[in-house]
């Protein structure tokens, strides 16, 4: 009985079993289909995120596209820009050379005149009244500034850019002689001059009448120079130099406390200045010196001398730095800055250009054409001022440190000490290239010192 019992027990134990069983694999089943259900979304899912992505590539591809289209328009207009600039520049240039070749025309016309009125005089055998009254008017022609008459002084400031004072001018002056014997005190009073550039711009052009040499710089008006600082890549400063009538005598005669005057208080600008100076100097305040555009082949240390800051940019593009060269756009970069500047290397290209010092690939074909550009003495000076234990790299944004300078009245100046002498933007014994290709236009000026103490008498700098 107990057999039987057992067996009955085990029979219904194990119809429970299967029963559960069946109902697990019921469950499994359905969880199985639902997975299934799962993973047929999730993949029509993943597909239309491919879809969406895949759309997003092209959409980007094509703004890129876009983009690089853009960006070329804007560097074709960046160019034609320039190239304009570069246009109005030369235009402006060849204006002031024929107004230059006009005046001289002029002055040879009357000149011709005269020696006609002369010969004319002599042939007639005119009376001895008559012949007095030609002596009169020859003392006239040759007369010395002192006996002016207040219409010639009054024209004469006109010429010279400084119009705005002539009115007062007319009211205090009775003569030459008069500007002459001014005191500072006196042409500030009575004439109204209280712009330092102005005093110092009326005094070298005073110094220019009693000097027979020839006054090269002095046919650069300030007009001319704005113009420059086109040139040589400065144009922020253009609206100080015009006020402060700065004129090609004032630039060979810039102090450092002009310029900060000016509004130029980086060091960088400063230097940019000082070899711009220096070129001008090298080819004897030739107007027409400087070079817009790339006509040379195989240039020489003293052509690049010459090269605009429009030029360097050219240069630029014509070694793959395209890209780059608009950075320079203000920059004060200039040939004459490249060649003859120590302290101007690849590396503060590099810096004003925004290269990345990452990429040295980009800075090491930078280096290479740099080199071949400037030449061997240029690239050995600027060595030997980076082998300096005091060097530090040369950047746009470190500032000159002002520093106070005693001024002698109008009437006396104090000898010059050649520590004083430094204090020139471009010192009068600055340092000239060695190099043959300078040869041919280099203009010397040993004597510039001994020039300047010439007019100790009557100079107020």
């Amino acid at each position: 009985m107990e057999w039987l019992q057992s067996r009955l027990t085990n029979g219904h134990g194990s119809a429970a079993g299967d029963l559960v069983n069946q109902e697990r694999l019921t469950r499994l089943e359905s969880d199985k289909e639902c997975l299934v259900l799962q993973v047929s979304v999730l993949t029509d899912q993943v597909e239309v995120q491919g879809e969406k992505i895949r759309d997003l590539d092209s959409s980007l591809e094509e703004h890129r596209m876009k983009l690089n289209a853009t960006e070329e328009l804007l560097q074709q207009e960046l160019l034609s820009r320039s190239a304009l600039e570069t246009e109005k520049l030369e235009l402006l240039t060849e204006v002031s050379s024929l107004k230059l070749k006009l005046a001289a025309a002029e002055g040879d016309c009357r000149e011709s005149e005269v020696r006609k009125f002369f010969r004319f005089i002599f042939s007639m055998h005119f009376n001895v009244c008559t012949c007095n009254v030609v002596n009169v008017t020859v003392s006239e022609l040759d007369s010395p500034f002192s006996r002016w008459s207040k219409e010639q002084v009054c024209e004469w400031l006109q010429n010279q850019g400084l119009d705005l004072y002539v009115d007062q001018a007319q009211q205090w002056i009775s003569s030459g002689q008069t500007l002459l014997k001014a005191s500072q005190h006196d042409l500030e009073k009575d004439m109204g001059i209280r712009h330092p550039l102005h005093r110092k711009k009326l005094q070298l052009a005073l110094q220019s009448l009693g000097s027979e040499e020839e006054d090269a710089m002095g046919k650069l008006d300030y007009n001319w120079v704005t113009r420059w600082l086109d040139d040589i890549g400065l144009p922020q400063y253009k609206s100080q130099f015009d006020e402060g009538r700065v004129d090609g005598r004032m630039l060979h005669y810039m102090t450092v406390d002009d310029l900060l005057g000016l509004k130029v208080g980086s060091v960088l600008h400063h230097l940019s200045i000082k070899r711009a100076i220096q070129v001008l100097r090298i080819n004897c305040y030739d107007p027409s010196c400087l070079r817009r555009r790339p006509t040379e082949n195989n240039p020489t240390p003293a052509e690049i001398c010459q090269w605009t800051n429009h030029r360097v940019m050219e240069w630029l593009r014509s070694v793959d730095l395209a890209e780059y060269a608009p950075n320079l756009r203000g920059s004060g970069v200039h040939g004459g800055l490249m060649v003859l500047e120590p302290r101007f290397n690849v590396e503060t290209m590099a810096l004003l250009l925004n290269i990345p010092p990452n990429k040295t690939l980009l800075r090491r074909h930078l280096a290479t054409n740099f080199h071949l550009l400037i030449g061997s003495e240029a690239q050995r000076l600027k060595q030997e001022y980076l082998e300096n234990p005091d060097y530090t790299v040369l950047t746009a944004t470190a500032k000159v440190k002002p520093r106070r300078l005693s001024f002698g009245s109008f009437g006396t100046l104090r000898r010059k000490r050649q520590e004083e002498m430094e204090e020139y933007v471009c010192p009068m014994d600055v340092q000239m290239p060695q190099s043959s290709s300078f040869n041919k236009g280099l203009c010397v000026y040993e004597d510039s010192l001994d020039q300047l103490e010439q007019f100790s008498g009557n100079s107020w700098l």
